[in-house]
């Protein structure tokens, strides 16, 4: 029991830090390929 709640905790942080880090980067490379026109 306690293992299955330990996987799910790093199953849920990685799906965390997943989303955060491709909702952060996607609109950061969207901007930095605008500035990269001009």
């Amino acid at each position: 029991m306690l293992y299955l709640s330990y996987h799910f905790l790093i199953d849920l942080n990685f799906i965390i830090w997943v989303l955060l880090s491709y909702s952060y980067y996607k609109p950061h490379k969207l901007f930095e390929d605008d500035t990269a026109d001009l």
